[in-house]
């Protein structure tokens, strides 16, 4: 790892590593990050409401200022073509 060359969190566009877990291990997850104070990049949203591809999504950084994005389907069959337990 070269930290040195890790663009800020606001200009990395869309370098990151990203996650994804069951819908409610992701709302676990939220709550307990949110008790914790952890900081985010941005607010916890929920997108595409209502439809097969509705998606709840996070960001937080590491300590090199990685971009982590950490997701959930409601369908996830819908999207990735299988379940996730």
């Amino acid at each position: 790892m070269r930290p040195d060359e890790v663009l800020p969190p606001g200009s990395q566009g869309k370098r990151h590593f990203g996650v994804v877990l069951p819908w409610r291990e992701w709302e676990q997850l939220e709550r307990a990050l949110h008790d914790a104070d952890i900081r985010l990049l941005a607010a916890p949203e929920v997108t595409l409401e209502g439809t097969p591809q509705e998606q709840a999504k996070l960001y937080l950084a590491d300590p090199s200022h990685n971009v982590i994005e950490i997701k959930a389907y409601r369908g996830v069959a819908a999207v990735l073509g299988y379940e996730c337990d």
